[in-house]
């Protein structure tokens, strides 16, 4: 029988009223996803083989590690390596920029990830932890 994977993507942001560079001093530090994720119980630095990675454990046990594939100014690339959600080839962006429309004010956290999945479930799983580590700054800076 024929698997046909599903590439998805999945896409959220949040506005803030204070600066980018205040935001990004909480959440730039890749290795410290505890430092603001609600649903985060610890977050530390790996090296394997020469290459960084973060290993996580989300209230509840699950456990992922997340490699960094780019770490550029406001903005952060990461992939799985391990973990027990139901997709594959994910690739996830995390980026925070001041917002430079007529009027507005303040920044806006852009978090995306692309992602194959044979789950019908997978797109609701990776919103959720977006959209509580969202809520989450949310809570501490206002908006």
């Amino acid at each position: 029988m024929e698997h046909h994977h599903k590439t998805d993507r999945v896409e959220r942001w949040l506005d803030l009223p204070v600066p980018a560079a205040e935001v990004w001093a909480l959440i730039g530090d890749f290795f410290r996803l505890d430092l603001w994720h609600p649903g985060v119980e610890s977050s530390e630095k790996v090296e394997l083989e020469g290459e960084l990675y973060r290993h996580v454990r989300a209230k509840g046990g699950a456990t992922f590690l997340e490699k960094l594939e780019e770490q550029g100014d406001r903005l952060q690339r990461y992939s799985i390596a391990e973990s027990g959600l139901p997709v594959e080839n994910y690739l996830a962006t995390l980026t925070c920029f001041d917002r430079e429309e007529p009027g507005a004010t303040g920044c806006r956290v852009y978090w995306s990830a692309s992602f194959d999945s044979e789950s019908p479930k997978a797109d609701e799983i990776i919103a959720g932890i977006f959209e509580s580590g969202l809520r989450g700054l949310r809570e501490r800076f206002g908006g």
